[in-house]
């Protein structure tokens, strides 16, 4: 799991058509029943092990042949009932959302999760200092920050390899992604909890029986969180440093098959950075390993981001956050996946109320040769929030 470096919100009452917006969020993830569901091939007829990123999405399905070897980090199913599918590591491309590939099974209801994020982030009426663009631009680019956001991300995606037509695959994502900061005491620290919950529109399959490319159905993917506990040390009003140490994870809630992967997943989260005056600059790195669920693939995957934000002054700056991912199951050389990024940011108040908007655009420099990503770009939009639950563990 990572993090956006902009974590967002405000005491300022939201506006009253934003529940809204909450309970339809809701709703999307609370309607069905996600029990098992059904593929081109019965996986629960066959030993099939695999693994999936639904972030960017790439998922190759066999049909009378097992593909051999690593690197292509994509889901492999097989149509043979006596054959085993090898794995093919495509979490290293795919790194905001690393999510396994599901076997079977029921799944984890995501309208209970969804219900709860509702009801934590409906807006309450509140007094807020004023602060103006820029100061609140620069809090918002502080990820151990206090501030409360929704972060709602649209991801398009072009790939490449040495797959057949593998240039000329893409694909869309989005991905809705609340920051919750809890204040601890009166030490100025905080617990931070952050889940993403993607949803794969448009994502690439690569058949090894049939030779070629195909799509995904759209669903739910796999929901995956951080929980931190973070501060701010401060030289001055304008100067210091941010950290944070906790868990990242991720949830079996994916919808389809193609989208998720029946594991439970865990490690520790650290990251670390600097204020200044200008805006911030810092790094975040965690593992996950797979500890239950009933795909018992190996898996274990260290993300690293690295985040900036300079500030531009009336409420703009030059932010972005690229993913770095190495998967210790691939092959070296097929293992990194290394994006460098540029974006541009604008803060500014709507009907009084802090709301950020961000283009991002990625290209990615190191990628598993047969298939991996190419070019990202991301469009997000946040407004800030009030977290009810503030005061929770004061």
């Amino acid at each position: 799991m990572t993090i956006e470096p902009c974590i967002h919100g405000t005491a300022d009452p939201v506006p009253a058509e934003f529940d809204d917006y909450i309970c339809l969020i809701a709703a999307v993830f609370a309607g069905g029943e996600c029990g098992a569901s059904e593929s081109v091939v019965s996986l629960s007829e066959i030993r099939t092990k695999a693994k999936w990123t639904s972030s960017y999405g790439a998922i190759l399905r066999s049909g009378e042949q097992t593909l051999q070897g690593r690197g292509y980090g994509a889901m492999t199913s097989t149509g043979n009932k006596h054959a085993k599918a090898h794995r093919l590591d495509v979490d290293t491309l795919f790194p905001i959302c690393p999510n396994a590939p599901s076997a079977h099974g029921k799944r984890l209801q995501p309208g209970v999760l969804a219900a709860c994020i509702g009801l934590l982030l409906g807006a309450g009426a509140a007094s807020a200092e004023e602060k103006s663009a820029d100061q609140i631009a620069k809090e918002l680019a502080n990820p151990a920050g206090s501030l409360a956001s929704l972060n709602l991300n649209l991801q398009y995606t072009s790939f490449k390899g040495d797959l057949p037509k593998a240039n000329d695959q893409d694909s869309w994502t989005v991905i809705f992604q609340p920051t919750l900061p809890f204040p601890v005491g009166d030490s100025g620290n905080r617990i931070i909890f952050r889940p993403a919950v993607p949803i794969p529109v448009d994502q690439p399959i690569f058949d090894t029986g049939k030779v070629k490319f195909d799509s995904a159905d759209t669903g739910l993917g796999d929901i995956t969180f951080d929980l931190v506990y973070a501060g701010n040390k401060m030289k001055d009003k304008k100067n210091g440093y941010l950290w944070g140490i906790g868990a990242a994870g991720t949830l079996p809630t994916a919808t389809e098959d193609d989208l998720g992967g029946d594991q439970w997943r865990l490690g520790p989260e650290v990251f670390g950075g600097i204020i200044r005056e200008w805006g911030v600059v810092g790094a975040l790195v965690s593992n996950q390993w797979n500890v239950g669920g009933s795909n018992d693939d190996n898996y274990s995957t260290t993300t690293g981001q690295y985040f900036y934000a300079y500030g531009l002054g009336g409420g703009w700056q030059i932010a972005a956050s690229p993913v770095i991912t190495y998967d210790w199951e691939a092959d070296s050389d097929q293992a990194w996946t290394v994006p460098v990024g540029i974006g541009l940011a604008k803060t500014t108040k709507l009907g009084g109320h802090p709301w950020k908007f961000q283009m991002q655009v990625q290209k990615f420099v190191e990628q598993p040769d047969p298939f991996g990503p190419d070019w990202l770009l991301k469009f997000t939009v946040t407004p800030v929030v009030q977290n009810k639950l503030a005061g929770l563990f004061r």
